[in-house]
């Protein structure tokens, strides 16, 4: 009987939402909302999406008051679709739930037939009918990402004929003969990674897509001959090339971690290409000679982890519309400083990993478009005036963890430097005008350096620096003038160091600093420390610093009271016990001292009050006693004094 009461109640449930779509807004399982589409800008209207662009760009409006309506159902425990959702809903956010079954007219007779977008992602999903997605003309979006789902008939998807987007990544997909795309003839979109796919649906190679990601799989000698812009197959085994592969509609390429086969010697006929990926192909100079032949239109190349040995073998002036370069992680030495000379539009260059050796009285490279460059454990010993005088337009340059050991003249004629890294190098000393020329310099980085502070008028000549890091230095004694050159420091490191004590005059001329760290130094929280700490809360500061002695955060010293005046007077040496005495009650003086000022301050009001009340008793008495005579008058009071004397 109750069984078939709630059956019973649930057709009507469904009944009403079908036909009174306005009652049911939301059930207890969701919340719904208005998506905001659209922002307004100064210069027009954008999507407040960028990723959602080509779903939503033909099919909405900013006339269409620029909202969606959406509910969200996520992480509710689902184990089926939630009965009672406003018909009117767009989008449908059903991940994160328990949901194993997909049945036929699913969405239908729950009355959802105008949905748009569907998140049914990190669910249970083992099966779909072939008729689970009936009403859903206007589906746009379908997501179903790491889910149990193994197969997929052709006719699964034959409803969704307005689908741009499908995204079924984390599934453990097999596919040999299924045609599931066969009726998505606007599909754009298609997402297949990590699906421990072993081949592909024919259809797929002739699919007209913007986008496919088919990596992290187990894809055996996968042809490379697809009509897609841009095509993600990093990560599997094979890629065979071939003189008939057809690529003229490819503009990125990332075939990273694979070996790539080229028995024939066949070129990348990609006239196109403006983004190529290749780290970790384990291929020579050779093979990419014949990969970037004709392909001037590469903008972002990444080679890192192969076997290259020299650049002038590659093509790579070829590349006239290259900006980025990464062959980090190679077998390179040496390379010809005008190697990218012909690349008038380079601005990054990453060269990491690289045992390299460049000469001393010559230019490292010759660029005078170049931006950014990286040079970390590159082994480099020594670093001149003429290191990069031929690439005067740098703004940021990495040198991360070489063999430095002095860097005085390195950076003289680099006038647009904003960052410097120096980490991890063997850099002791450091010439004040140094960095004197950098005119635009931001940041100065350099930590894990075994610097040593001489005491001098100041330390750095570097009026625009505004970050600097020096932790894990080491650093004993930082000198009282160390930044008097640099006004506009924002951020100062100084953590992990060895520092015990600071002078708050330090700070005491640096009106625009924010934050300073000085955590993981061995700090002793005395008078001293307090000066330091008060200067930085009085200004607004940020700090982060532990104390030793007494342990604990070093904001305590606010609470503390010290005789400044025993701290910085030379009081004669005391004998052996006392000063034994001494010491061993240091830890416990501050918290003493804030006691014993207490109680003072106790005594002091109970002594005063006790004295009021002893006056205002007397007065009374005396009052009361000697009514009748004049306490003004001289004469009664000798008259009073002599009776008491004759008595």
């Amino acid at each position: 009987m109750c069984g078939n009461l709630s059956v019973s109640l649930k057709v009507v449930t469904v009944i009403l939402a079908v036909i009174l779509p306005g009652v049911y807004s939301c059930t207890r399982s969701c919340r719904c909302f208005h998506q905001f589409l659209y922002e307004r800008k100064d210069d027009g209207i954008y999507l407040f999406s960028e990723r959602e662009r080509a779903y939503y760009a033909f099919e909405y409006s900013p006339e269409m008051n620029n909202q969606l309506y959406t509910a969200a159902c996520s992480f509710k425990n689902l184990t089926e679709l939630p009965l009672g959702v406003d018909r009117t809903v767009k989008t449908i956010y059903l991940n994160n739930n328990n949901i194993t079954h997909l049945a036929n007219d699913a969405f239908k007779l729950i009355g959802l037939t105008d949905l748009v977008i569907i998140y049914l992602q990190n669910n249970s999903i083992s099966i779909i009918e072939d008729n689970a997605f009936s009403g859903l003309d206007n589906m746009k979006k379908l997501v179903l990402d790491y889910n149990n789902i193994t197969t997929l008939s052709e006719n699964v998807l034959k409803f969704c004929t307005n689908l741009i987007h499908l995204s079924m990544n984390g599934n453990k997909l097999i596919l040999p003969d299924s045609n599931f795309v066969s009726h998505l003839s606007v599909l754009s979109i298609l997402k297949l990674s990590n699906c421990n796919l072993k081949s592909l649906p024919k259809e797929l190679y002739s699919k007209r897509m913007t986008y496919l990601d088919i990596s992290n799989n187990e894809l055996q000698s996968v042809m490379l001959n697809f009509t897609i812009q841009t095509l993600n197959i990093s990560n599997n085994n094979e890629i065979y090339l071939s003189q008939e592969a057809d690529l003229t509609s490819l503009q990125v390429l990332n075939m990273s971690a694979n070996s790539v086969i080229n028995p024939h010697g066949a070129r990348l006929n990609a006239p196109d290409l403006e983004v190529l990926f290749l780290n970790s192909c384990n291929i020579t100079d050779e093979d990419l000679k014949f990969l970037l032949h004709n392909n001037s239109g590469i903008r972002i190349l990444e080679l890192s982890n192969n076997n290259l040995k020299q650049l002038e073998l590659l093509g790579i002036q070829s590349l006239t519309n290259l900006q980025e370069i990464n062959i980090q992680m190679n077998s390179i030495t040496y390379f010809h400083p005008n190697i990218f000379s012909n690349n008038f539009h380079l601005s990054k260059i990453n060269l990491n990993k690289n045992i390299l050796n460049p000469a001393e009285n010559a230019a490292l490279l010759n660029s005078s478009s170049l931006e950014v460059l990286f040079l970390q454990n590159c082994n480099l010993t020594l670093i001149t005036e003429h290191t990069f005088s031929g690439t005067l337009n740098l703004e940021e340059i990495y040198l991360d963890y070489n063999l430095l050991d002095n860097v005085d003249l390195a950076f003289h004629e680099l006038q647009y430097l904003r960052i410097i890294s120096l980490e991890g190098n063997r850099i002791k000393t450091l010439d004040p005008d140094a960095f004197v020329n950098n005119i635009k310099l931001r940041s100065l980085i350099l930590s894990r350096n075994p610097i040593v502070f001489p005491e001098a008028p100041h330390l750095l000549n570097a009026p625009t620096l505004s970050e600097i890091k020096l932790d894990f230095c080491n650093i004993t004694h930082i000198p009282v003038n160390i930044f008097s050159n640099t006004p506009y420091l924002q951020n100062i490191r100084l953590a992990n160091n060895s520092i015990s004590s600071l002078d708050s005059k330090i700070f005491e001329g640096l009106k625009s600093v924010l934050r300073v760290d000085i955590s993981g130094n061995p700090l002793i929280c005395d008078a001293r420390l307090k000066k330091v700490l008060h200067v930085l809360i009085t200004t607004n500061v940020i700090s982060h610093a532990q104390c030793v002695s007494p342990k604990g955060d070093w904001r305590m010293l606010e609470h503390m009271h010290f005789d400044e005046k025993h701290e910085e007077t030379e009081l004669p040496q005391p004998s052996p016990t006392l000063a034994i005495l001494a010491e061993s009650s240091k830890v416990l003086q501050p918290q003493e001292n804030g006691l014993a000022t207490s109680m003072m301050s106790i005594l002091l009001a109970v002594g005063l009050v006790i004295g009021i009340i002893v006056g205002v008793a007397l007065n009374i008495f005396l009052v009361r006693r000697y009514r009748g005579f004049s306490l003004r008058s001289g004469s009664n009071w000798r008259r009073i004094l002599f009776q008491r004397n004759s008595t």
